[in-house]
Parts: structure tokens; C-alpha cells; sequence
């Protein structure tokens, strides 16, 4: 390229102080035609790069589907598992004696009534009876057990639910580029 500048160069310099136009007009088509090949070739590289990336995102799309039905199913199957062990441990307690552990019961919770009577009456200001008078019922306890379920359910379908508006996001886009690639495949054919 430098060679065919000082060609232009002296070209422009001859013939008595007129300058010829046809060195440097066949220097720039050389160059046009140079960058031209530069940017079609950048064009297929990018294309290629594009072409690839949407063949990748359809398998990650279609892996996220079955990991979203895998997760559904293994849901549905804890769901069961909870329901069997339930039945099965109700059987189990109908199966026992029922007056045998209706006498064992009775006896544990006199026992219970009995030790915190003499608890309390060693010392009714002890620190642990503050702490027992202070204690919220066993019925706000189960409340609060369960709505700590319920707040902890809720945070995981919010979480799933944001991963699937992420996962149509993502999709979204993935299409979007897929068009985009074919309009300027199309654009380039019609431009020939």
C-alpha cells in the first residue's frame, strides 16, 4: 500500500504540473475493495457467532423444561410420600392399644403436673416460671409454625415464578435474535 501511494504521489507530480485522477481512483477501489472483504468476512464470523448462540440457547431452553418437569414431578411425589406416611402412621397408632397408651399418657401428664407444682413452690419468682408465664400459648405457637409454613410456601413459588418470567425472558430474547439473524440474512440477499 505504500508503494502505491508514492506511485499516486509521483503520478500527481508529472506531466508538467497536471495531476492524473486514475492512480489514486484505482489505489481507493483497491482499498474499498479490501475493507468491503474485511467487513463481509467480519459479517459471516458474526453471523456464524449468532447462528451458534441461538442453536445453544434452543438446548438450554429445551434443558430447562425438563428440569422445570422434573422439579414439578418430584413435588407431586413428596406431596404423595407426606399423604402415605401420614396414612401409615395413623394406621400404625390404631393398631396399638388404645388403652394402653391412653393409661401411659394420663401418666406422663400427671408427672408433668406434679414436677411444676414443685417447682413453682420451691421458688414461684425463679427466673424459669418468668420466663413459663411469659411463654405464649401452645395454640399461638402452632399459629405461628404455620404461618411460618405458609410465608416460607409462598417465598418458594414466588422464587419459581421468578425464575420462569426469567427463563420467558430469556426465551423472548432468544427469538428476538433468531429474527433479527434471518432479516439480515435477508437483507444481505436482497442487497446482491
Amino acid at each position: 500500500v505504500v508503494a502505491d501511494e508514492a506511485v499516486a504521489q509521483s503520478a500527481w507530480h508529472t506531466d508538467g504540473g497536471e495531476a492524473k485522477a486514475m492512480v489514486p481512483k484505482a489505489l481507493m477501489e483497491r482499498e474499498i475493495a479490501r475493507l468491503t472483504a474485511n467487513h463481509e468476512a467480519e459479517m459471516r464470523d458474526m453471523a456464524r457467532k449468532v447462528a451458534w448462540y441461538v442453536d445453544h440457547q434452543e438446548f438450554n431452553r429445551a434443558q430447562e423444561a425438563l428440569v422445570s418437569e422434573q422439579q414439578s414431578t418430584i413435588h407431586e411425589l413428596r406431596a404423595k410420600l407426606m399423604e402415605l406416611e401420614a396414612y401409615v402412621g395413623g394406621k400404625a397408632g390404631a393398631n396399638a392399644a388404645p388403652g394402653q397408651k391412653d393409661k401411659q399418657i394420663r401418666l406422663l401428664q400427671r408427672r408433668v403436673v406434679e414436677l411444676e407444682e414443685a417447682q413453682r413452690g420451691t421458688n414461684p419468682n425463679s427466673l424459669p416460671e418468668l420466663i413459663r408465664a411469659c411463654r405464649p400459648p401452645v395454640s399461638e405457637q402452632r399459629a405461628y409454625k404455620h404461618l411460618e409454613e405458609k410465608l416460607a410456601e409462598a417465598e418458594r413459588r414466588l422464587a419459581e415464578q421468578d425464575q420462569h418470567a426469567q427463563r420467558t425472558i430469556d426465551r423472548l430474547r432468544m427469538d428476538s435474535d433468531a429474527l433479527r439473524v434471518q432479516y439480515d440474512a435477508k437483507i444481505v440477499r436482497v442487497e446482491e
